[in-house]
């Protein structure tokens, strides 16, 4: 059982927004600990939580193992990962600390349970995949072109090579709330 964790971002209707709530911006508070008041990046949805912040590091970390151990499950699927940054950049800027922050993650999960899938919704610069799959996470690949092109028969646009380069580290995926809807 893999379960598919969001812990880069939550509507303003969660307790750590309310609690720090700036009602005439409608958004979070200056001093809100747990969520950037502003997005870094430009990958937002909703609120985005602060992954630099001691605390939401140690609730992640928390809610992972109670997961692992309370549920047996065997891995997560992390959505948006390349949100866990309060660093402005792009897809195409490398950002250590993000790495740093999401190695941290896959280590806690580790200590748990050595052989638990960590998958990243990661869609960064390669140099980034490639590190955190050097680190024995799994990176989520967009497939969807792929597999329609498959579905209707046009084996000549049918291209999964994305799946097989030097890094062993991919999920390739069919569709997801972000595609097109094929099955």
């Amino acid at each position: 059982v893999i379960v598919d964790v969001v812990y880069n971002h939550a509507t303003g209707s969660h307790p750590w927004a309310k609690m720090w709530w700036n009602s005439g911006a409608n958004c979070t508070a200056d001093n809100n600990p747990w969520f950037n008041v502003a997005p870094a990046h430009p990958y937002n949805v909703y609120h985005d939580m602060n992954h630099e912040n001691e605390m939401v590091k140690e609730h992640v970390k928390r809610s992972l193992e109670y997961l692992l151990t309370e549920y047996d499950v065997d891995g997560f699927r992390f959505d948006l990962t390349k949100g866990f940054t309060s660093k402005s950049g792009t897809e195409s800027t490398y950002d250590a600390s993000r790495i740093a922050i999401l190695k941290d993650y896959n280590n806690a999960i580790k200590e748990v349970k050595a052989d638990a899938y960590v998958i990243f919704e990661h869609f960064c610069t390669s140099r980034e995949e490639n590190e955190l799959a050097q680190g024995g996470m799994h990176m989520w690949r967009e497939m969807n072109n792929a597999y329609c092109q498959t579905a209707m028969g046009y084996s000549s646009d049918s291209d999964f090579s994305g799946m097989y380069e030097s890094t062993p580290a991919w999920v390739g995926f069919m569709e997801s709330h972000d595609k097109d809807r094929m099955a």
